[in-house]
């Protein structure tokens, strides 16, 4: 058995995505080679990192515009507990730590700190290389990348035809 972070992603408290990470690293932010994408410009390019020390892991901001907020306190690093929850702008983020079977017979029923949880086999865990969860603010929301600006336009385009037309028209 060997422990893995378990990240629980959700937008203005709508869940969003939930992924285990195996590996000893994790990259959250914007861009495309992040594990965590966090599709929202607030969010940096590469905004934090997680990595395993020892049996825990340590939670580091890259130096971000936004931070990392841990309630009300903003953090630059944070050795994560499970049941950890941070914010990264509009997004929140709650870890659990799981415990993974490595091989077909350590795949049992393991006891977690809510009960009893299935273990997983490593096996079927992407591997940490591959880059995963995409996290996007739920259809329908307002905090769309580039929603705003569109209807501006348009608002823009209908106040130049206006006047346009009331200059023709005199």
């Amino acid at each position: 058995m060997r422990t893995a972070l378990q990240v629980s992603v959700s937008f203005k408290g709508q869940p969003v995505v939930t992924r285990i990470y195996p590996g000893d690293s994790i990259l959250i932010g914007r861009d495309t080679d992040c594990d965590v994408r966090l599709k929202n410009l607030g969010v940096s390019r590469h905004h934090a990192r997680i990595d395993r020390q020892g049996p825990g892991y340590l939670l580091r901001d890259m130096e971000s515009a936004q931070g990392i907020q841990l309630g009300e306190k903003r953090v630059e690093s944070l050795v994560i507990k499970d049941g950890d929850q941070v914010q990264i702008t509009k997004f929140s983020l709650l870890f659990r730590v799981v415990e993974i079977a490595d091989s077909e017979e350590d795949a049992e029923t393991v006891r977690g700190g809510l009960g009893d949880l299935e273990t997983m086999r490593a096996s079927d865990i992407a591997p940490s290389t591959e880059r995963g969860a995409t996290a996007s603010p739920p259809r329908g929301s307002s905090a769309r990348v580039g929603g705003g600006r569109a209807w501006l336009l348009i608002g823009a385009l209908l106040v130049a035809a206006g006047a346009i037309l009331y200059f023709v028209a005199r």
